[in-house]
């Protein structure tokens, strides 16, 4: 990465509804923030059925790749994982996307789940490489340049 320096504001993705509507509105201030200074998005797999992480791709496809008004590596981008998402563009919730994606294609096996109340949470290594590979795919980028694991305490909590 050449940044050469990280803006004290980042612009991040977590709240919203799973829709066209707020998804427009991310994606118009996202495509703000980079072009007025703030180089640094905060996303996660999991935020509003991985629509955001979608929704900071097609902004990147946007102004790196179709206008080349920024360069990929003026931008700071991390994203997280640990949290069973769901996936509204397939319609799958997270209960359906666990068995549906992630059980099915043997990605994680049950007892690889922590269920605390309603909160689903894996830290098994399969898992994130899964979810690196997802997030790269969503975000139309080579690299990501930090992945945090989210919220890891709800598998210590057990």
């Amino acid at each position: 990465m050449n940044i050469s320096e990280v803006s004290r504001i980042a612009i991040g993705t977590h709240l919203g509804e799973m829709n066209e509507e707020d998804s427009l509105f991310y994606q118009a201030s996202i495509e703000f923030a980079l072009l007025n200074g703030i180089n640094f998005i905060d996303t996660a797999l999991n935020y509003r059925g991985m629509r955001s992480e979608r929704d900071v791709g097609r902004v990147f496809v946007k102004l790196i790749v179709k206008e080349k008004q920024i360069n990929r590596k003026d931008v700071f981008l991390s994203t997280k994982a640990g949290i069973i998402p769901g996936d509204i563009d397939a319609q799958l919730r997270p209960d359906h996307y666990l068995q549906k994606v992630l059980l099915e294609k043997e990605i994680l096996q049950l007892s690889d789940l922590q269920i605390i109340d309603h909160h689903k949470h894996v830290m098994e290594p399969s898992f994130y490489e899964f979810a690196i590979q997802q997030s790269l795919k969503h975000l139309h980028v080579d690299y990501i340049d930090v992945h945090y694991i989210h919220n890891p305490e709800v598998s210590l909590i057990v």
